[in-house]
């Protein structure tokens, strides 16, 4: 079944006329051709808004003499660590919030209080208790993550249809062969949703922090370009953690459909 889904979504995809396939490029040239003449013409002031031709010619230069690519490899390797934290923190628990009664009456206020609580403002705390350095940015970011993927993960076991609960236990499947085989199963479209939205969240924090504390990274190049009103340095930044972030949010992506190849999500609109 899996291998014929597979095969039916590789034939559409060669399917699709090749104009289609790159629909999604368009709006992007045609801001960056609008942005390209606006700046060439001073119909925006150059210097707060260079050409984008600039910024690739920043960017090069950058990357030949050493700084950008330890600046974005920097940013890239804590914001996975920050995921893969909050995916483990996040997803153990939210799973025991649904299953034991206990668990869910200890931390299901403690979640409700912590999730709309803005946690870059405890950025200090965390910094007396880990430093300056790697611990304190991931530790800080898994920490934001981990309340909305454990709400997801939650509601995501939560729900699943009882129907399918009765049916399992009615052909005599054990507890733990339920949690793994049928409720993690049916969950899994709702938890790769809610790790695909901790993503750009991941990035904006890790970005945050590092402008706040300094060193190497993105954030940290961001900050010292603007003192020196480095406007393309900034751009340059700013653009790298946007790579950065789509390239991981299009990984995630791609391995949800590889996840997923035998859900109908991917079936019907492979």
């Amino acid at each position: 079944m899996a291998a014929n889904a597979l095969s039916d979504r590789t034939t559409r995809q060669r399917e699709t006329p090749s104009w289609l396939a790159y629909r999604a490029v368009y709006s992007v040239v045609l801001v960056l051709l609008a942005w390209e003449i606006a700046s060439r013409t001073a119909l925006i002031n150059p210097f707060f808004m260079p050409a984008p031709s600039l910024l690739v010619v920043q960017a090069v230069k950058l990357t030949l003499q050493g700084e950008l690519l330890p600046h974005m490899g920097a940013t890239l390797l804590r914001a996975l660590g920050a995921i893969l934290l909050a995916i483990a923190i996040g997803v153990s628990l939210g799973i025991a919030m649904a299953r034991i009664a206990a668990v869910r009456w200890f931390f299901d206020p403690l979640i409700s209080l912590g999730l709309p609580t803005p946690k870059i403002a405890l950025w200090p705390i965390f910094v007396l208790w880990f430093g300056f350095h790697d611990q304190s940015k991931i530790y800080l970011t898994t920490f934001a993550c981990a309340f909305p993927l454990v709400s997801a993960t939650y509601l995501a076991t939560r729900d699943v249809d009882r129907y399918l609960l009765w049916s399992a236990r009615a052909l005599g499947t054990g507890e733990r062969r339920m949690l793994w085989k049928v409720i993690f199963r049916a969950a899994v479209p709702d938890i790769l949703t809610g790790i695909q939205t901790i993503i750009p969240f991941a990035f904006i924090l890790i970005v945050l922090t590092e402008m706040l504390s300094g060193g190497i990274g993105l954030g940290s190049m961001i900050m010292l370009a603007g003192r020196l009103a480095d406007i393309p340095t900034v751009l340059v930044g700013v653009i790298g953690a946007s790579i950065l972030g789509f390239a991981v949010i299009r990984l995630g992506e791609y391995l949800r459909a590889r996840v997923l190849v035998w859900h109908e999500e991917t079936t019907d609109h492979a």
